[in-house]
């Protein structure tokens, strides 16, 4: 029972050697790219939000 619990991480670290992982340049980058997009999109959603917010005090106070 062991035997195959040792080979079952064995070949776990056997794999994660395989990994070909990115470059710290890399994930600078597209963390850098996430924080604009995600910036954009809540940007976006404030003022969609302020739109219907101005929308339904336009309608329902008239």
């Amino acid at each position: 029972m062991f035997k195959k619990i040792f080979d079952f991480f064995g070949s776990v670290k056997e794999e994660g050697q395989k990994v070909v992982w990115a470059r710290r340049q890399q994930v600078i980058a597209g963390g850098i790219m996430v924080f604009i997009a995600s910036a954009i999109m809540a940007m976006f959603f404030l003022f969609v939000d302020q739109g219907f917010v101005w929308l339904f005090d336009l309608v329902f106070k008239a």
